[in-house]
């Protein structure tokens, strides 16, 4: 499917699957490369594809562990319950 044009991964086009209007409307406003068909999604991966090689990934692991485990200690010294899109979620992805 991937290959076959007759397939689109455009969420802009009338009669792509939609699980709510408001998912819908949203997707007409902000699009994302992931919902792009080709050329338009070749060239942006392009320009994207050296920033997500195994190399720089790595890097940010003990970065991203650091954040993790802070905001779990953080969580944890709270308290016996937490929200987890408050305290955690939303936090790191602030980061």
């Amino acid at each position: 499917m991937l290959a076959d044009r007759r397939f689109s991964a455009d969420s802009r086009l009338s009669g792509y699957p939609s699980v709510s209007v408001a998912s819908s409307i949203s997707r007409q406003h902000f699009r994302s490369f992931i919902n792009m068909d080709d050329p338009e999604h070749s060239r942006l991966r392009r320009m994207l594809i050296s920033s997500f090689t195994m190399r720089q990934m790595e890097a940010l692991r003990a970065p991203i562990q650091s954040i993790v485990d802070g905001l779990i200690d953080d969580m944890l010294a709270n308290g016996s319950s937490a929200d987890l899109v408050r305290d955690f979620a939303l936090p790191l992805h602030r980061w």
